[in-house]
């Protein structure tokens, strides 16, 4: 049986989440050595990695498919197709 590998979406996540606390951080260092921090700069940053959450739930939503003659709302996932 072949072994389960991580997946791309989780890593990217994790990947965004590690980023988020390192820059928080950071701004925090700063803040305490009383040095100013843009607020543009922090708001593009955090604007760009809630985007990047966003879209990755977005693409988790698109991993269902349609299942013909079921209820409107049933769906089925993908991934269970290939593991059988």
């Amino acid at each position: 049986m072949r072994k389960p590998t991580s997946r791309y979406s989780k890593s990217v996540v994790l990947l965004c989440i590690v980023t988020i606390i390192a820059f928080t951080v950071t701004c925090l260092v700063f803040y305490w050595h009383e040095r100013e921090v843009d607020a543009v700069l922090i708001a593009s940053f955090f604007a760009c990695f809630g985007l990047e959450f966003g879209s990755l739930a977005f693409v988790k939503r698109g991993e269902y498919k349609y299942v013909p003659g079921e209820t409107v709302g049933h769906a089925e996932r993908i991934e269970d197709e290939n593991e059988s």
